[in-house]
């Protein structure tokens, strides 16, 4: 039989070449112009480090900084890091290309961008790594690189992670539309005007970047199963899309963070991660945790959140692979099984004070609202029809007759009160706590065991702010009681709250304002944190990750 021909016009096979090997978390790569050398941040936040492609020589650009660094950027000419960090009163900061003349230009933003010329920053009111998680509406600022003159770039929709057209024409970010938990790409004119969405889905799409020559549109998605590299072809000038959305990667968990050099080449982080749910045991005696956690149970999946029940015998958990679901299991760890298994967003689930019901909000119906099922997954039941903002974190009071509520996107509406024994009809208006003030609104954590105060953060319209706050119900009055941590959890006492300070836990009294230490250090990988109902015991859920930087491009032609 004859060979078989060989096209002359077949694209080159794609090339993968893993560019970084440290143990723990390599990621937000950008590639040089030219496609040489990459920067990246080691951990998160944390430092910004710059490497040759092919070498394994890594140099910290970011030594001197205590403070964390994160969000590089090269500019266009290859001379220049844009980035954000923690130093200085925090912001966006330039540096040369080896680390050298650190200036900031604002003392805002973040996930800066550059324009074709060089000369403007493109930067986001909220800073994102991930598509997950969104803390409020972020709006996108020009800034000038040299004076620090900046302009709110007008749009009526929410935007983060923007990214600049090759020709300067029109920015590219994601951003979620008012109440919905979708993640739609969007273009909008470099001066602000009407943004074109590119998906009306429920997938998780983000991080867009323009190719070199402005005809494709690369984000990722994990509409395929997993978190993967896409391209979609696209018109610069109008932003409108010319074709469906292709994969450019397979295979991996989680593969994201893009950037892309002149040249064409694809940097991104490849990202594995397993979780496991550990116990710490409160000793009755001094009220700390003397010794170490004890593994409930692992998983190779990510899980977000997990709590004991208020009967000590079962444990809710928060999974996501492929979907976000809800989980249950015995209290040991054994017998799990999802009480929710469909695409959409189901997210901090909470107890209810019987043991039985669990509250939780989703974007089941198109816009995230409040809902409740079973221990079982009997029972479904929609539990808010609201409007405007949406509301998210639920917290149920002792008695089980009102539903705290924290809503995203507007202070006024901070924390809001559910009444569960109105008929859903009248839900549609919750009533929402008073302000601590007119730039400051509260976004609550839990109730005291006797339903007459709550505990939570202070935040204004873009931010949560570190320290622990304290309503009264009964007064309608704040009380900041720390000045750092993040509140978890009322003790049965009613006195005492546990909060976390960096990778410790501690205890304040809310009367005294007195603080003792509970557990100096987490150890490595400690997200979600949890307190039994008795006090008894700390939950934590523990993630190992590994996360590196890969390549993608055509090889080198063979001499």
């Amino acid at each position: 039989a004859p060979a078989a021909k060989t096209s002359a016009t077949a694209p080159a096979p794609l090339l993968f070449t893993r560019l970084t090997f440290a143990r723990g978390v390599e990621q937000q790569p950008s590639l040089s112009p030219d496609g040489r050398s990459f920067v990246y941040v080691s951990a998160f936040p944390g430092d910004i480090y710059l490497q040759r492609v092919g070498g394994e020589n890594a140099i910290n650009l970011t030594a001197d900084s205590k403070e964390d660094d994160w969000c590089p950027a090269f500019s266009p000419d290859g001379q220049w890091i844009a980035f954000r960090s923690e130093r200085e009163g925090k912001g966006i900061f330039v540096m040369g290309a080896t680390g050298e003349s650190v200036r900031r230009v604002t003392d805002f933003g973040f996930n800066p961008a550059w324009s074709p010329d060089g000369k403007e920053l493109v930067v986001a009111t909220e800073g994102v790594t991930g598509p997950s998680s969104r803390s409020s509406r972020s709006q996108l600022w020009r800034i000038d690189v040299t004076s620090g003159a900046k302009k709110q770039i007008p749009m009526e929709v929410d935007g983060v992670q923007p990214h600049w057209s090759p020709h300067g024409r029109r920015i590219a970010f994601w951003g979620l539309p008012e109440g919905t938990g979708k993640r739609v790409l969007y273009t909008v004119p470099a001066a602000g005007g009407d943004a074109t969405p590119l998906n009306d889905d429920n997938f998780f799409n983000w991080n867009p970047v323009w190719s070199p020559d402005g005809k494709q549109l690369y984000f990722a998605s994990n509409r395929g199963g997993s978190m993967n590299l896409w391209r979609r072809p696209i018109d610069e000038e109008t932003g409108k899309p010319l074709g469906e959305p292709e994969p450019v990667t397979s295979g991996g968990q989680w593969n994201g963070q893009l950037s892309i050099s002149k040249t064409g080449a694809i940097v991104y982080a490849d990202w594995t991660t397993s979780s496991s749910v550990e116990r710490y045991a409160l000793d009755a005696d001094t009220g700390r945790i003397a010794g170490p956690p004890v593994p409930i149970l692992g998983s190779s999946r990510e899980i977000w959140a997990a709590s004991l029940s208020p009967d000590g015998r079962w444990l809710l958990m928060k999974v996501l692979d492929t979907q976000e679901d809800l989980v249950v299991a015995a209290a040991d760890g054994t017998g799990m099984r999802r009480i929710t298994n469909d695409r959409f967003k189901d997210r901090s689930p909470v107890w209810g004070p019987d043991s039985d019901l669990i509250y939780f909000f989703s974007d089941r119906t198109g816009r995230y609202e409040q809902w409740r099922v079973h221990r079982d997954g009997s029972g479904l039941e929609q539990l808010s029809s609201t409007e405007g903002y949406y509301s998210g974190d639920p917290y149920p009071s002792p008695d089980g007759r009102s539903l705290a509520v924290v809503n995203t996107g507007s202070i006024e509406q901070s924390t809001a009160l559910l009444d569960l024994t109105a008929p859903l009809p009248q839900k549609k208006t919750l009533r929402s706590l008073p302000l601590i003030d007119e730039t400051h609104g509260f976004a609550g954590v839990t109730w005291s065991p006797d339903g007459m105060q709550m505990i939570g953060w202070s935040r204004t319209a873009t931010a949560y702010e570190s320290g622990v706050v304290l309503y009264s119900l009964e007064t309608k009055k704040y009380e900041r009681v720390t000045g750092a941590g993040n509140p978890i959890a009322w003790f049965p006492d009613g006195r005492r709250v546990l909060y976390r300070v960096k990778n410790s836990l501690l205890a304040v009294d809310v009367q005294t304002k007195k603080t003792e230490p509970i557990l100096e250090d987490l150890g490595v990988g400690v997200g979600f944190v949890s307190l039994a109902s008795d006090g008894r015991s700390v939950f934590t859920v523990r993630s190992d990750e590994q996360v590196d930087i890969w390549i993608l491009g055509a090889p080198e032609p063979t001499p």
